[in-house]
C-alpha cells in the first residue's frame, strides 16, 4: 500500500481505533472466518477491539466495584450489582455469530469505500420472449388462451340456440332468410344470418309468423349441441415474437498464493484475507462467479478451495509458474470472449532472478504479445515486519508501469494494481486498490 509509514501511520491507526475501533465491516474483513468467497463471511459476536476502552472492573462482592473512567477515581467503591439468580447453569452454547452474504458484503463495501463496479455481460442468455404478433400455428406453450376462448365463444354462441325452432320458422309462407333472421332475433334467438341461409327449408307449413308462434315456442336452452366441440383448431391463436436476450455477467477469479518457505504465519493469513475478501466482493456483484486457486513455490499447482489455505510452505520462489498455470486454465475453461477475468496474486515480494522482468510483467502488459487478458491484474506484497531487501516484485511492477495513475487508494494503471500490506489495518485499503472502481 503506498501510504505513510512509521510513526505517523501508527498514530493515525491509534486515533482511528480510539474513536471506536474498527467499523463493523472492517471487523468482518480483519477478524471474520476465512470462509470461501461464495459463502457468507462469519464473525463471532463480541470480538475484542484493538485497545481497552474505559469500563468497570469488579472486585470481590463485599468490597463493591473498582471503577475506571472519567468521573470516578480509580479505587472508588460503588454498590456492586446483584449476581445472577440461583439455578442450574445452562449446558447449551449461545448463538453469537454474525454473518454477511457476498451480496450484502459487496453492497457494504461499495458504501464504505465508494466503489461502484458495474459487472460486464460478455455472454447473452435468453431471459424471456417479447410477443409482438399472433399466428395460427405454434407450440402449446405459446397458445393465446384469452383470444382462443374469445374466438371459440364467438363461433359457438350462434350455435347455442334452439335450432329446431329456427328451422321450423323457415316454413312460414312467403318468408325469406333475411325476414326469418330478423324474426328470430326479435324472439331473442342468437342466430346468425349465415346459419339461417344454410338451413333454410323450402317448405310452407305456416300461413304467417303469427300462425307459427301460436304453434311453437323457443326453448330456454342455449347450450352447444353435444356433438359440437367448444373450440376448433381454427379458433386457436398462438403468440409469436422475438427472444429477449440479456447479458450474462459471469466472472472467474484466479487467486494465486506464494507458498515458498518464507510465507508462513501472519504473511499467509494476511494474504488469504486480501485474496478471499476481494473475491467475495466480486461474487456479490456478478451473476455467476467461479474461482480458481493456485499455489506455487518454484512450481505451481491448482488447488481445491479448502486445500488452498492449508498447503504447507517450503522451497524457493518462481512466481511466473503460477501465471503460466493460470493461463492454461483460463484459455481452456474461461475464454476471454465469454468471461470476465480477475487475476490476483499475493506473496512477500520475493522472486527468483529475472523472472519478474522476463515473464510476469509481459503477462500484465496489454501491449505485449505475452499479455494474459484480464479485467484486472493485482499483486499484494505482504510484509508484516516491514521492508525486505530481497522483496522487489511490487517495486518492479510499479517501475515497469511508470506512467501509472497516482491515487489515494494506491498506484495503478488501467488494469494493473499493486498493494502493500504490513498489518491487518492494511487489508481493507488493499481490497480497495485491487478493485479500484469500474474497469
Amino acid at each position: 500500500m503506498y501510504r505513510s509509514v512509521g510513526i505517523q501511520r501508527d498514530l493515525d491507526r491509534f486515533r482511528r481505533t480510539a474513536r471506536g475501533g474498527r467499523s463493523d465491516l472492517e471487523q468482518f474483513i480483519v477478524e471474520g472466518e476465512n470462509t470461501p468467497p461464495g459463502e457468507d463471511v462469519r464473525i463471532p459476536e463480541g470480538t475484542d477491539k484493538r485497545i481497552d476502552l474505559p469500563g468497570f472492573e469488579y472486585a470481590e462482592k463485599e468490597k463493591g466495584v473498582i471503577v475506571r473512567g472519567d468521573e470516578l477515581e480509580e479505587g472508588d467503591i460503588v454498590e456492586a450489582p446483584d449476581g445472577p439468580e440461583d439455578g442450574e447453569p445452562g449446558d447449551e452454547p449461545g448463538d453469537h455469530e454474525r454473518s454477511l452474504s457476498p451480496e450484502e458484503f459487496a453492497r457494504r463495501l461499495d458504501e464504505e469505500l465508494g466503489l461502484d463496479l458495474e459487472p460486464k455481460g460478455k455472454r447473452t442468455k435468453q431471459e424471456d420472449v417479447r410477443y409482438t404478433d399472433t399466428v395460427s400455428n405454434g407450440p402449446r406453450s405459446a397458445l393465446d388462451i384469452s383470444t382462443t376462448m374469445e374466438n371459440g365463444l364467438k363461433r359457438a354462441i350462434p350455435q347455442g340456440f334452439d335450432q329446431e325452432y329456427a328451422r321450423e320458422m323457415t316454413k312460414v309462407g312467403g318468408a325469406d332468410p333475411q325476414t326469418v333472421f330478423r324474426e328470430l332475433r326479435s324472439d331473442g334467438v342468437s342466430v346468425s344470418l349465415d346459419w339461417v341461409e344454410d338451413n333454410f327449408i323450402q317448405e310452407v307449413k305456416y300461413d304467417d309468423f303469427k300462425d307459427f308462434r301460436e304453434q311453437n315456442e323457443p326453448s330456454d336452452s342455449i347450450s352447444t349441441p353435444a356433438d359440437q366441440p367448444p373450440f376448433r383448431k381454427d379458433d386457436m391463436v398462438f403468440r409469436a415474437g422475438d427472444p429477449i436476450e440479456e447479458p450474462d455477467a459471469d466472472v472467474v477469479v484466479v487467486n494465486m498464493l506464494d507458498t515458498s518457505g518464507s510465507m508462513s504465519g501472519e504473511k499467509r493469513d494476511l494474504s488469504l484475507r486480501v485474496l478471499g475478501h476481494t473475491a467475495r466482493y466480486l461474487a456479490g456483484k456478478y451473476d455467476n462467479a467461479e474461482f480458481v486457486y493456485i499455489t506455487h513455490d518454484t512450481e505451481a499447482q491448482q488447488r481445491g478451495e479448502e486445500e488452498f489455505g492449508e498447503i504447507s510452505t517450503g522451497g524457493g520462489t518462481v512466481v511466473s509458474s503460477a501465471y503460466d498455470r493460470a493461463r492454461e486454465i483460463l484459455e481452456d475453461d474461461y475464454p476471454w470472449s465469454e468471461w470476465n477475468r480477475y487475476v490476483f496474486a499475493a506473496g512477500d515480494g520475493e522472486n527468483r532472478g529475472s523472472d519478474t522482468e522476463d515473464n510476469i510483467l509481459p503477462m500484465m502488459d496489454s501491449s505485449s504479445d505475452d499479455y494474459l487478458p484480464a479485467n484486472r491484474h493485482a499483486y499484494a506484497e505482504v510484509q508484516p515486519s516491514g521492508s525486505n531487501r530481497s522483496a522487489d516484485l511490487a517495486d518492479n511492477i510499479v517501475e515497469y508501469f511508470d506512467d501509472m495513475e497516482d491515487t489515494s487508494a494506491g498506484r495503478r494503471r488501467d488494469d494493473v494494481a499493486v498493494a502493500r500490506v504490513e498489518s491487518p489495518d492494511d487489508i481493507t485499503p488493499a481490497i480497495e486498490t485491487f478493485l479500484g472502481g469500474e474497469h
